[in-house]
């Protein structure tokens, strides 16, 4: 029986069953819950100020939500070993207090590896390390102690997961290596010949790399294009599950996120087969499983109906019960504007709110909660410390330029000849060929130019009260620049982006989008 099959079977016995029996829950009820990022992004969130914050987590909650996510890179909040980010913790603090205020609990992703710190060695670099690396296994748990520490001194917190995405980066690294010293001394060092041998001998070893010269000496790292891959999954999965069952030790039920897709994989007759990660279903050991969820799953490509849609989403959904957890779906990706995505399947955009308006049932007998990923549309902003809440730091500040306090927020004030700079990041979501739009806050009785690459524009600032100035610019890479060339002015909330991701609830404006009326509705018939 396909796989398809096998789920749609289990489906009547398993909504059955969770009528019946109910849900254990992460802390309290049924968790209706949005990422919160504020005006920004997740790259860059903790590092900014947030003025808005107790407006924006107040609409949350008027939306109909009872709790936010929090997403939480690992290097910043651990630059090094040993050493935490205060601000982000401070800033950790401040928004639990904020949701607390609005009867919001949050739950906490853990180990986001995006982030544009200046210091310390990256997250995904260390995500890399650590079936190496004992000193970088220690340093995710001590990351983790810490934030467990601090965020269950709150009486709002929910509890916490990680994600498969962030620890992803690894296959890709492993399989690029090859039949070399290299890939063979990380297979040894990983525990992934150790894992090999325990399960195969070398003589079907051999047959499944396709490789009669294969040795228990030599047994190396598969690559995407070799059947053995299936071998490097279910090692890699049992590593992931190990790393979390330990990690429980530091974060108590920390949850991780199940695969609902699958993995291409190559016979070595040139036909495919998709490797679906059960393995991880059933060594999960938290008390639920979460999961992210996308409309593709389960069904392909091409433009759908809202029902063809909730087929595919009941068949995702016994699948990832298959588990035998509660399943928390801190992701129901309903649609999806990711560049190179284009082909997915994808809901008709006028059925997308039928589409939300027929889940509460299935959502309730199936789930024991649900997240949004993108409440308010977000730009791809390439800036570090964009709000100045971290003063000056990562922006060149020359001649009569400075980060002072205004209205109890900090702002870069600059008189004539003062400049203000930074090069923008290109690591995370940069979209080449993509013109790249700058908007900022403004205000002052001078004039500032504005320059990116070789484009210079200039905008007067016409009161001592904020308004904020938008422009495209060509290109998506150099240095940003603001030079006061009359008067004074002052500069704050700095966006430079060239992609928007939208999640049709909120524009990037704030203004509402045509599902917010919807997913008020399914969080009301959710209770």
């Amino acid at each position: 029986m396909s796989r398809r099959g096998k789920a749609a079977g289990l489906l009547l016995t398993l909504t059955a069953f969770f009528l019946i029996c109910g849900f254990a829950k992460p802390n309290q009820g049924y968790l209706k819950s949005a990422t919160y990022y504020s005006d920004d992004w997740m790259v860059n969130f903790w590092n900014g100020e947030s003025d808005d914050m107790d407006a924006e987590l107040r609409q949350i909650a008027g939306d109909g939500f009872n709790n936010i996510i929090l997403v939480l890179p690992w290097r910043e909040f651990q630059p090094e070993n040993g050493s935490f980010n205060s601000y982000a913790i401070e800033r950790l603090h401040k928004v639990m207090n904020a949701a607390e205020a609005q009867q919001l609990s949050v739950m906490l992703r853990v180990g986001y590896t995006w982030d544009y710190y200046p210091e310390g060695k990256s997250a995904v670099v260390r995500v890399n390390e650590l079936p190496y690396s004992s000193f970088t296994r220690k340093q995710w748990f001590s990351y983790l102690s810490r934030i467990y520490s601090e965020a269950s001194a709150h009486a709002n917190f929910a509890g916490g997961f990680a994600t498969w995405e962030d620890f992803w980066t690894f296959t890709s690294t492993a399989t690029s290596y090859g039949k070399n010293k290299k890939g063979i001394e990380n297979a040894e060092k990983s525990g992934f010949r150790d894992y090999a041998l325990a399960h195969y001998s070398i003589e079907e070893l051999r047959e499944i790399y396709k490789d009669q010269g294969l040795t228990e000496d030599t047994i190396y790292f598969p690559s995407k294009a070799n059947y053995a891959l299936k071998i490097f999954y279910d090692w890699y999965d049992a590593f992931l599950m190990e790393l979390i069952a330990d990690s429980q030790q530091f974060f108590p039920d920390l949850s991780f996120e199940i695969r609902l897709d699958g993995d291409r994989v190559l016979r070595n007759d040139g036909s495919t087969e998709w490797y679906m990660h059960q393995n991880s279903f059933r060594s999960l050991r938290s008390s639920y499983a979460s999961a992210m969820y996308g409309v593709p799953m389960f069904i392909g490509g091409g433009r759908v109906s809202a029902g063809r849609a909730l087929q595919g989403t009941q068949q995702a959904l016994a699948f990832a019960a298959s588990s035998g957890k509660p399943v928390y779906v801190e992701q129901l990706l309903f649609t999806e504007s990711t560049p190179g995505y284009e082909d997915m399947a994808k809901i008709h955009p006028e059925e997308e709110p039928a589409y939300l308006l027929s889940l509460p049932g299935l959502l309730r007998s199936m789930t024991n909660g649900y997240g949004i990923w993108v409440y308010r549309d977000y730009g791809n902003n390439k800036l570090f410390n964009p709000q100045f809440g971290l003063r000056e730091r990562g922006w060149k500040l020359e001649n009569n330029a400075r980060v002072e306090q205004r209205a109890g927020s900090n702002a870069a004030r600059l008189a004539k000849g003062g400049k203000l700079s930074q090069q923008l990041e290109a690591s995370a979501g940069t979209q080449n060929g993509r013109d790249t739009t700058v908007r900022f806050r403004l205000s002052g009785d001078g004039k500032v130019t504005v320059r990116l690459g070789s484009a210079a524009y200039s905008f007067p600032a016409k009161s001592r009260e904020w308004e904020t100035v938008q422009h495209l610019f060509s290109g998506n890479s150099g240095v940003l620049s603001f030079e006061c060339t009359d008067g004074y002015v002052y500069i704050d909330n700095v966006n430079a982006y060239n992609l928007v991701t939208e999640g049709h609830l909120y524009h990037l404006d704030g203004s509402e989008d045509y599902c917010i009326p919807a997913i008020r509705t399914l969080n009301s018939q959710l209770g």
